[in-house]
């Protein structure tokens, strides 16, 4: 123990308190010795010993002997009245070591104060006994008397320490919380004091002494005082009742009276205190309830989710602002519903579920969600808990992911039918230039031929043009895929379309198609004019395939060209069936085809060369059935228009 100034101050302080109450509580010893039926210096002693801690046991040697020297003058000697000061501090200063590591000061849970009081009622048992003990061996005790000597110091120091140490213990912790509700309730308290007063003046100075039944209308106020002001209270009211007895009543009590009724203080004591530490271990259960609550008010306010509390009818008990805004409905307007009007499909069978289905708004609107219902199962209220998720914007997620994945899967595609017609033009070049330089061979051949039989040389001469289209096809695909070049000069619109059309003269003679052609303008524009005849290629190609499954009589594929707002428009319809239903908005698509042999990349690619351009390529309403399809292309300042 470190003698510092503090400790010092501490120490005198304690000695001084010690005898002062050593004094004024030494009423009726017995045979002159330190046993009196209440010792307030005992309950000093622990709370001294648990605050400044077990290691100052010789200053409670020290108090013990000083007391009994200048209080009592035991009729034993020096070194028994040093051990019996031994045995008290060394009791108290190991019930101070036992409790001082868990000990809530203000005793405020049932275990601390059970420990408390347990401890107390051991360790005041253990030093009655060796107190007596000592002045029996020293012989200043009759061995008649020992019994009683025990029962006397164990009830006094018990009670004194019931009373004393948790006041002392709670100090200024109690006095900052209980005053303040003390001066807001004056009223209160002087009637508390009131009836305290009352009580123990029936008790102690209107009835015959020694009429113990009558006491136990003490507990009456002691409850009452416990009840508001939990253990301090409790401790405060035992202590006024013990002062209140001991002034008033001890003096005229005999041995046998005072002693039963300072057993039945003992017991008044220790049930204020139990009783105080269950309702302040109430309290902090309830402030932690209401803190658990008001959190998840909070976590439920600020969920993203809404969250909704059923009643077993399915009645909507509560909904946090979440699930308001979901259902776009007003707190008050939500409860009382039943779930069936939010969720017409959902049905509630299990503990723990999961559905994914369709809700309805307040204004009628309807969106996907997901819920998670659990059921809530005795104590808590019978009903369902169910967080719901609004699904849309997911579902919104999800299908453009699907569309881009679609779309990124497609250009893939179309960019591998790129490199594979690069690859193709560049294999097929060497051949089709040698198919070109033998068919012009054969010409000149064949041309002595000619007089004999015209229609060789003519088809040589065909022949020939289309290896050489098919060529310059080729070259300018590999150009357009590897770099997107485009080749633009003036053309003449017209002698295009003528070339065109004369390509399927044949194929159309064979079908009994009829391909009629209406200009309006003769237009001469910049444009990559191979590219060009490949759209139209394409566009007659199809028309023609398109009648050919019709009646013959009805075929017939129409192509106009005009201008429009600066752009020249050409225009290919046929009298075919139509474009199905189903790929109208994928018609420009790559491997979109409803053909059994197509590829589905000729439209694509017809597209991709005119926009190559700033023109454009669209699928026409066509009044008269069928397909049509317009070009469009941008004319330029050269651009000579004849009526």
């Amino acid at each position: 123990m470190r003698l510092t100034v503090r400790n010092w101050l501490s120490g005198a302080g304690y000695l001084v308190a010690y005898v002062a109450l050593d004094a004024l509580s030494y009423m009726q010893p017995l045979l002159k010795l330190g046993i009196t039926p209440w010792n307030p210096d005992a309950g000093l002693t622990l709370a001294f010993l648990l605050v400044r801690g077990w290691r100052q046991v010789p200053w409670t040697a020290a108090a013990a002997l000083l007391a009994e020297l200048m209080v009592r003058d035991p009729p034993a000697p020096l070194l028994a009245s040093i051990s019996a000061a031994l045995v008290i501090a060394v009791g108290y200063g190991g019930l101070a070591f036992a409790l001082q590591p868990s000990l809530d000061p203000l005793l405020a849970s049932r275990r601390a104060a059970l420990l408390f009081s347990v401890g107390a009622a051991l360790t005041a048992l253990v030093i009655s006994i060796g107190y007596a003990g000592v002045f029996f061996l020293a012989g200043a005790l009759p061995g008649s008397a020992v019994a009683a000597a025990i029962a006397r110091n164990w009830v006094g120091d018990l009670n004194g320490v019931l009373t004393i140490t948790p006041l002392l213990l709670a100090g200024p912790a109690a006095a900052a919380r209980i005053w303040p509700a003390l001066r807001t309730h004056r009223g209160l308290v002087a009637c508390q004091g009131a009836l305290l007063a009352s009580v123990l003046w029936l008790v102690f100075l209107t009835r015959p002494l020694g009429d113990l039944p009558l006491v136990y209308v003490l507990f009456a106020p002691v409850v009452w005082i416990t009840l508001r002001w939990g253990v301090v209270g409790a401790a405060f009211a035992a202590l006024l009742i013990q002062i209140g007895f001991l002034a008033g009543a001890a003096p005229r009590l005999d041995a046998s009276s005072l002693m039963e009724i300072q057993f039945f203080l003992v017991t008044l004591a220790l049930t204020a205190l139990l009783l105080g530490a269950v309702l302040a271990e109430r309290a902090k259960a309830l402030a932690r309830v209401a803190q658990s609550e008001a959190e998840q008010r909070a976590l439920l306010a600020t969920a993203p989710d809404a969250v909704l509390a059923t009643n077993l009818a399915g009645q909507i008990t509560s909904a946090n602002l979440a699930a308001q805004r979901l259902f776009n409905v007003a707190g008050p307007d939500i409860l009382g519903t039943t779930l069936s009007g939010w969720f017409p499909t959902l049905l509630l069978r299990d503990g723990v579920e999961r559905h994914r289905l369709g809700g309805v708004r307040a204004n009628g609107g309807r969106f996907p969600a997901e819920i998670a219902c659990v059921r809530l199962d005795p104590p808590a209220r019978a009903g369902h808990l169910l967080i719901v998720r609004d699904m849309t914007d997911h579902d919104r997620a999800q299908t453009q992911l699907r569309e881009r994945d679609t779309a990124l899967s497609r250009a893939m595609r179309f960019a591998l039918a790129g490199e594979l017609a690069t690859a193709v033009t560049h294999e097929l070049n060497q051949p089709i230039t040698a198919l070109v330089s033998y068919l012009k061979a054969v010409e000149i051949l064949a041309a002595p031929l000619e007089a004999h039989d015209s229609r060789l040389f003519e088809t040589l001469r065909k022949a020939t043009h289309e290896s050489l289209r098919a060529s310059d096809v080729l070259k300018r695909l590999r150009d357009f895929y590897r770099s997107g070049a485009v080749n633009a000069t003036l053309i003449d619109v017209e002698a295009s379309i003528a070339e065109v059309l004369s390509a399927f003269a044949d194929r159309a003679a064979r079908l009994g198609a009829e391909v009629t052609r209406e200009i309006r303008v003769i237009q001469e524009i910049s444009t990559d004019r191979i590219q060009l005849e490949m759209v139209l290629h394409n566009l007659v190609a199809n028309a023609l395939d398109a009648v050919a499954d019709v009646e013959t009589g009805r075929r017939r594929v129409h192509v106009a060209v005009a201008t429009q707002h600066g752009r020249l428009q050409v225009s290919v319809s046929d009298t075919g069936r139509g474009v199905l239903p189903e790929i109208q908005s994928r018609l420009f698509e790559p491997f979109v085809t409803s053909k059994l042999d197509g590829m589905g990349l000729g439209l694509a690619i017809s597209r991709t060369l005119l926009r190559s351009q700033g023109g454009e390529l669209r699928l026409d309403a066509s009044g008269a059935g069928g397909t049509r399809f317009s070009v469009e292309l941008p004319l330029t300042a050269r651009a000579r228009t004849t009526a």
